[in-house]
C-alpha cells in the first residue's frame, strides 16, 4: 500500500518539532527558525525526487488542513484581553504596524520594476506575516490565490528580516537607557502605572478545557464556513471558494473565541494548530524553488525598507505618546515575530513585560489576515492594478 506524500510531509514536521525539544540539539539549531526548515527541507526532498511535486492528496492541504489550523490557533484569541494591555502598548503596536505597512508600500513603489507583476499580492503576504505570523501569511496567500513562485522568496525574506530584527531588539535591551536618552523617550519605570497588567483567566465556569472541546468546535466552525463559502460570490477581492472559506473561518473563530464565558487557550489547541500550520508550510515548500530568492532579490530590499520605516514610526510614536523603548520593542516583535518570540524579547527587557508581549502577539495575530488583505488591495490600487 502506497503512503500519500502528505503523510511523509507530516512525519517530517513531527520529527522536526521533536528535534527542537532535545536540549543538546536545541543549542545548535535554535537560530534556525522551525517554520523555515519546514518550508525548505521539502524543497530539497522534491529536488532529489524523494517525494513528488504533484499528487492528488495535496488538494487537502489548503482546502481542509489550513482552515482547521486557523480555527485551532485563533480559538485562543480573546479580543477583550487585547484592550487590557494598556494604552501605551496599543499605540506602540499601532506605530509598528503603520511603519511596516507604509514601508512595504514604499518598497513596492521603489522596486516595482524588479518585482513580478503580481507583487502587490507579495506585499499583502509580508504585511500579514509581520502583523501576526506565518499563519496569517498562508491565510492571505489562499485569499489572494498567490502563486507558488511568489510565495517561495517571501518566506525566506520573512525569516531573514524578522529574525535579524529580533536579534537587534534583544541586543538593544542592554542599551535601553542610551536609546531612550538619544531619542527623548521616557524610562520604563515612569510608565508602569499606565500599563494594564493582564489578569489570569478564571478556570471556573464556562466550557471546561478538555481536549475534545476545542477540537470539536474547530471542526464545526470549518464545516459551517465551508457550507457558507459555497454560496459566496467571487469578486476582485476574493476570487475563489477557498478564499471565502478562509475568511469565514477566521471571522467565525474570532467571534466564538471572544464570547464572554468561553475560553479555549489549552496547550492541546496550540500544539495541534501549530503542527497543522507547519504541515501546510511543508506542503508549500514542496511546491517551491530554492532559486526563487536569487531570481527576485528585490524582495529583500522591500523587506529592509519596511524594517527601516518601522523603526522611524516607532520612534515618532514613542516621542508623541511618551512610550519607553522596551514597550516599543515589545510591540514591534509582537507584530513581526508573533506569540513565540514576543515573550522572549519581553523577558530580555523585564520579566513583567512577558504577559503583555503574549497578549499583544495574540491580538496582532487575530487581525493579521485582515491587515494583509487591506495592504494588498492598497498596493494593487497604487500600482494601477484595478
Amino acid at each position: 500500500m502506497t503512503i500519500a506524500p502528505i503523510f511523509h510531509l507530516l512525519l517530517l514536521v513531527i520529527v522536526l518539532e521533536n528535534l527542537y525539544k532535545i536540549p543538546a540539539l536545541r543549542k545548535i539549531i535554535r537560530f534556525i527558525p522551525l517554520p523555515l526548515l519546514c518550508y525548505t527541507l521539502p524543497m530539497l526532498l522534491v529536488s532529489q525526487q524523494w517525494i513528488p511535486r504533484e499528487d492528488p492528496s495535496y488538494a487537502w492541504m489548503l482546502n481542509r488542513v489550513l482552515p482547521m489550523a486557523l480555527a485551532l490557533l485563533l480559538l485562543q484569541t480573546h479580543l477583550g484581553n487585547f484592550i487590557k494591555v494598556g494604552r501605551s502598548a496599543f499605540f506602540a503596536a499601532l506605530g509598528s504596524w503603520l511603519g511596516l505597512g507604509g514601508g512595504l508600500i514604499i518598497g513596492l513603489l521603489l522596486f516595482q520594476h524588479a518585482l513580478p507583476e503580481d507583487a502587490w499580492k507579495g506585499v499583502g503576504l509580508l504585511a500579514a506575516t509581520w502583523n501576526g505570523g506565518s499563519l496569517n501569511m498562508v491565510a492571505v496567500g489562499s485569499l489572494l490565490d498567490a502563486s507558488k513562485a511568489l510565495f517561495a522568496p517571501l518566506l525566506i525574506v520573512d525569516a531573514l528580516i524578522a529574525y535579524g530584527w529580533m536579534a537587534l531588539l534583544v541586543a538593544s535591551s542592554s542599551h535601553t537607557h542610551k536609546i531612550e536618552r538619544c531619542f527623548g523617550l521616557p524610562p520604563l519605570d515612569t510608565m508602569r502605572p499606565t500599563l494594564a497588567q493582564p489578569q489570569e483567566r478564571s478556570h471556573n465556569g464556562g466550557l471546561q478545557k478538555k481536549v475534545t472541546v476545542p477540537f470539536l468546535v474547530a471542526v464545526v466552525i470549518t464545516g459551517v464556513a465551508y457550507l457558507l463559502a459555497q454560496s459566496m460570490p467571487e469578486n476582485s477581492l476574493i476570487s475563489s471558494v477557498r478564499g471565502w472559506h478562509i475568511l469565514i473561518v477566521t471571522t467565525l473563530t474570532i467571534c466564538v473565541a471572544s464570547l464572554p464565558r468561553i475560553r479555549f487557550d489549552s496547550a492541546f489547541t496550540n500544539t495541534l494548530g501549530t503542527t497543522l500550520l507547519y504541515w501546510v508550510l511543508a506542503y508549500l515548500g514542496s511546491q517551491g524553488d530554492l532559486k526563487a530568492l536569487t531570481e527576485t532579490p528585490a524582495w529583500l530590499w522591500v523587506g529592509l525598507m519596511a524594517a527601516i520605516t518601522q523603526l522611524i514610526a516607532l520612534i515618532l510614536m514613542g516621542r508623541w505618546k511618551k512610550i519607553s523603548w522596551p514597550i516599543l520593542a515589545l510591540a514591534s516583535q509582537a507584530n513581526m515575530g508573533g506569540m513565540v518570540s514576543a515573550p522572549i524579547v519581553a523577558a530580555t527587557f523585564h520579566p513583567s513585560l512577558v504577559p503583555i508581549g503574549l497578549l499583544l502577539a495574540i491580538g496582532c495575530q487575530s487581525v493579521g489576515t485582515y491587515s494583509g488583505l487591506c495592504i494588498a488591495q492598497l498596493a494593487k490600487a497604487l500600482i494601477g492594478g484595478f
